[in-house]
């Protein structure tokens, strides 16, 4: 039977499609098949399972509903229902589902990795740890429940030091799936946000996408690498930054505004973010497209700067002053005609200000970096003493 003579998709080819991850194929096939069987739990089954690594939770309810009702013992049925849940932040109601499978199959280490991520989700530390480590034993070199392990792990780990160790263990962990685009990500994050090296960062975000070049958030950080590399950028974006810091702050622990609000330091705050951010954040916004378009990360221009297309090909450091130009010409007018002053001493008040922030940020960077390499000390002068310890205590 040929593939377009409209009858029923062999399941021996949705078979192949699921081992190759060709999900896109998969559900359109999986599709045909449902319009001419609409009740084969196989095909539902696939195509949940497509729906689910694609990242559409939502079409993927349908299929699930159709095999709780269809297959109600099933164990695949309750496992898609579990991931289901989870993948819509409704973790409460995924814990009935995992616990039906433990108790099915209490050795079986991927039940045990759902029900450590429904516990995360709870807020049962203990109770995670204590399923992760169960999946770990029934499971060594399974490395979705390797890289759990160590991510929660380092909820834990405040020192560079330990960031360097959690790198090597993450590397040993890849070397399980090479091709694993979770940890190559995970190991680029530690080194963008912890160890302040976004080179190395953008490395593991480039091979992390080239596994899963459609991945939005490997993409978002690869862009974040990116930019990180440059104190201006950084100096630019600080006040964006820090806004969304606090506000990210205030919505984990709402507490957190009535103490700002009570010490009198919000007011003082919002000013500097809003002030400061109408200076910045537009010569920020141009560097960041400058960046995205020399990284081919925008398939086109926006439409109304297709004029400027060629601008986009001139050298950066050129493109930034030519771009910069006016931003700096408007606030030099606003100060001019708002307090009076000559054009050199408004200059010289721009320069003041964005100098402050920049020496501020290279600073921070500056210490950052230093934290970094003595942590690398640190960590190796940790590995010479393992490995002079007698065999068995160096895991102590």
């Amino acid at each position: 039977m040929n593939e377009h003579d409209g009858g029923k998709p062999p399941a021996a080819w949705l078979d192949h499609l699921r081992e190759a991850k060709h999900w896109e194929r998969l559900i359109a096939l999986a599709g045909k098949s449902l319009e001419i069987d609409p009740d084969d739990p196989v095909t539902h089954r696939h195509i949940a399972w497509a729906y689910a690594l694609t990242d559409q939770p939502a079409k993927m309810w349908p299929h699930v509903e159709f095999l709780l009702n269809r297959e109600p013992d099933g164990a695949s049925s309750h496992h898609l229902a579990a991931v289901y849940y989870l993948d819509t932040q409704k973790h409460k109601r995924a814990w009935p589902h995992v616990q039906t499978l433990l108790q099915k199959y209490p050795n079986s280490a991927t039940y045990h990795y759902l029900a450590c991520l429904c516990a995360l989700r709870d807020k049962k530390v203990p109770l995670a740890r204590s399923h992760i480590e169960q999946a770990r034993k029934l499971a060594p070199n399974w490395v979705p429940a390797a890289h759990l392990e160590i991510r929660m792990d380092a909820g834990r780990e405040r020192k560079a030091s330990d960031a360097w160790a959690r790198i090597r263990r993450l590397e040993k962990t890849l070397s399980l799936d090479p091709r694993n685009a979770d940890v190559l990500t995970s190991i680029g994050r530690v080194y963008l946000h912890e160890l302040e090296l976004p080179r190395e960062a953008e490395h593991f975000f480039r091979q992390a996408l080239i596994i899963e070049p459609l991945n939005k958030v490997r993409q978002a950080c690869l862009l974040e690498a990116i930019r990180a590399r440059s104190l201006l950028y950084r100096t630019l974006s600080l006040p964006v930054r820090a806004g969304r810091m606090v506000i990210a702050n205030v919505r984990r622990r709402p507490a957190s505004l009535i103490l700002v609000v009570a010490v009198g330091h919000w007011l003082a705050f919002a000013a500097w973010v809003f002030g400061l951010g109408a200076v910045f954040t537009p010569c920020a916004k141009v560097y960041e497209w400058f960046v995205l378009f020399d990284a081919a990360q925008l398939a086109h221009l926006p439409r109304w700067l297709t004029p400027l297309a060629s601008v986009f090909r001139w050298p950066l450091w050129l493109r930034i002053s030519a771009c910069f130009a006016p931003f700096i010409g408007l606030w030099l007018l606003v100060l001019h005609l708002t307090f009076h002053w000559s054009i050199v001493n408004a200059l010289a008040v721009i320069g003041f200000v964005f100098g402050i922030h920049y020496a501020f940020v290279a600073a921070v960077v500056g210490l950052r970096k230093l934290r970094a390499r003595i942590g690398r000390w640190q960590d190796r002068r940790r590995q010479q003493r393992e490995a002079h310890l007698p065999a068995g205590q160096a895991a102590v």
